[in-house]
């Protein structure tokens, strides 16, 4: 009876303990995650002659004002080393799970658009997925960013 008790308590012990390499995968202070948040690199080309509007000067950035739906202000960012976005708008879009919008404030006009975010947990990283971006007043298209996440996101806009 003894040895049953024994051999019962020894299996249960086992199968909670974790194998190793479970426990040095799951070992979440040493991963480093990218952000999960939605990312953008917003090009402004002319839908006649698809001339880029910010390297020619047609749309000056200088007083440019990048907002969410609560309003807060979005950093704007450099091109990420990436050169063909060298004159890309790049942010953040400090994304909830659900349908965000983002208002960019030119001197010349304001674009809008929305996006639908989710995220998911992926072992220690939450890993964010930018679909379904919908513009009501312009023509535009989406692209990934080379090998960057789902939630980073070339969006090219005919003006």
């Amino acid at each position: 009876m003894k040895t049953i008790i024994f051999c019962c308590l020894s299996l249960v012990i086992w199968s909670c303990n974790p194998r190793l390499d479970e426990q040095e995968s799951l070992n979440c202070p040493t991963v480093n995650c990218i952000s999960g948040d939605g990312y953008f690199a917003v090009k402004l080309i002319d839908k006649v002659t698809g001339a880029d509007l910010i390297l020619n000067k047609s749309i000056d950035t200088s007083d440019m004002l990048v907002t969410n739906v609560n309003k807060d202000r979005l950093y704007v960012a450099n091109h990420m080393g990436i050169d063909s976005l060298k004159t890309a708008i790049m942010f953040g879009g400090r994304s909830m799970e659900g349908r965000n919008s983002i208002s960019i404030k030119l001197k010349e006009k304001t674009i809008n658009f929305s996006y639908q975010y989710s995220v998911q947990k992926n072992g220690c990283c939450m890993i964010g997925h930018v679909q379904n971006v919908l513009f009501k007043d312009f023509d535009f298209a989406v692209y990934g960013i080379g090998n960057y996440p789902d939630n980073y996101k070339t969006v090219v806009i005919k003006l």
